[in-house]
């Protein structure tokens, strides 16, 4: 059965768990208890950080977003790991997240870095415990989709060596430009908040989105790890929760492309530039609808294992033995 196929019978049968996970992973597949789960994309800031860019800032929050913030609206929610995302707006200077960095209760970073930047400065970075460079390319020029220059070739190869990887922020009509240069350089890519297809209107994920079409050769190369995350940046004119609904379909989707350990979930708390949509009217109740997102996309770990593609893509003992 080929990939279109599978899909559509799925989404036939998308309000009840379809037979087909039910073989391939039995009714409920959570190795881990309620506690001790991960979030693979949240982010914390100091707006006392920010420092004169060269470039206009796309935005700026209002307020910080402080860790100890974050880890008593996850923790009691059974969240203890987490993959730390350096907000674009904060640039380079990815030292304030670097002291919440502790491999060994999973809290792992993703930095922002200068095209140019050493291997002995990216090794540095990887053992204060960062496992990726970010590029949000959200409203960037075309220009800043040009990854051909002789630079990027020696970050490529020093990303390689020490198993990080590249994460992508950038819209979906234009993914695909980024994949086709960046794909057969690095050995790992993470793309944010479901790729962003950009037939982002309600009604249309009854059909596979194009984007997933033309993306599935290099799913097929297994160097890919998407992000279900931030379902108010995949359909921005809804109610959150609609929102939520609409990409469950897209949840299911992915789970047929990239099996069960590509999916990683994420809260995107503290969900800037679109606090007020989601539902609460106090910040726990804020985070526990985003937790419950979790459930929700991965059908309680049906659909796909969140934790088990972070450990895919963090592959930790293996990256640190060979840094040493």
């Amino acid at each position: 059965m080929d990939l279109g196929s599978k899909i559509q019978k799925l989404l036939r049968n998308i309000l009840y768990i379809p037979e087909e996970f039910q073989k391939m992973h039995g009714s409920s597949r959570f190795r881990k208890e309620i506690d001790n789960l991960i979030d693979a994309h949240m982010h914390v800031f100091d707006i006392q950080q920010l420092r004169p860019s060269p470039t206009k800032l796309r935005y700026v929050p209002e307020k910080s977003a402080s860790f100890e913030e974050y880890h008593i609206l996850a923790e009691p929610r059974g969240i203890t790991g987490c993959l730390v995302v350096q907000p674009s707006f904060l640039g380079t200077h990815n030292g304030y997240i670097s002291q919440f960095l502790n491999a060994e209760k999973e809290i792992f970073g993703v930095a922002v870095v200068d095209p140019e930047i050493s291997f002995p400065e990216l090794k540095s970075l990887f053992h204060r415990g960062y496992r990726g460079i970010r590029w949000n390319l959200v409203q960037q020029s075309e220009e800043a989709l040009d990854f051909s220059g002789p630079v990027f070739r020696n970050l490529w190869n020093y990303l390689n060596e020490l198993d990080m990887h590249v994460e992508l922020h950038v819209e979906g009509y234009r993914l695909m430009k980024v994949l086709e240069q960046i794909s057969p350089q690095v050995n790992r890519i993470v793309v944010d908040h479901f790729m962003r297809p950009y037939e982002g209107f309600p009604g249309t994920f009854r059909k596979i989105p194009d984007l997933y079409r033309n993306v599935k050769h290099y799913v097929d190369l297994e160097k890919i790890w998407v992000k279900a995350s931030g379902a108010y940046r995949v359909f921005p004119d809804l109610p959150h929760a609609e929102a939520v609904r609409y990409c469950s379909d897209l949840a299911a989707m992915l789970a047929v492309m990239l099996k069960d350990h590509r999916i990683l979930w994420g809260s995107d708390w503290p969900c800037t530039q679109n606090e007020g949509k989601i539902e609460g009217a106090t910040s726990e109740e804020k985070y526990a609808a985003l937790r419950e997102t979790r459930e929700i996309w991965s059908r309680k770990g049906v659909f796909f294992d969140p934790d088990k593609a972070f450990e895919s893509l963090i592959q930790r003992v293996g990256a640190e033995s060979a840094c040493r």
